[in-house]
């Protein structure tokens, strides 16, 4: 992630930094694959695509839900999954990384700014 810095943004430089500091990381993603919607002329963006994308997120959410309501601090990134596709750690058009801690304080609250 560190080195993908230099390309996408500072931000994976910070998200590197709790990464490190995290105790585990869940992988999520998916693929988009045709499932024949027609597309309208109005929209911007790929039915298919579109709806995977809500089912994504429709399991990042379930996923931190069910790890806050076991007190296990945690949050959803972006730059987690870019870096997993990347290196070949998960088969997925999209993916979003959750680090997780068990700490005394919540090391994905107090972030510094980009």
């Amino acid at each position: 992630m560190e080195e993908l810095s230099s390309y996408f943004g500072s931000f994976f430089s910070r998200d590197t930094n709790n990464v490190r500091n995290s105790d585990a990381i869940v992988l999520i993603g998916c693929k988009i694959i045709d499932q024949g919607l027609k597309r309208s002329e109005k929209w911007k963006i790929d039915p298919n695509t579109a709806c995977f994308l809500v089912n994504l997120g429709i399991s990042l959410g379930s996923a931190v839900k069910m790890a806050s309501l076991l007190n296990i601090d945690n949050r959803i990134m972006y730059s987690i999954g870019v870096a997993a596709i990347k290196l070949g750690l998960i088969d997925a058009d999209v993916a979003f990384g959750i680090p997780i801690s068990a700490k005394a304080k919540n090391i994905y609250f107090d972030r510094p700014p980009i």
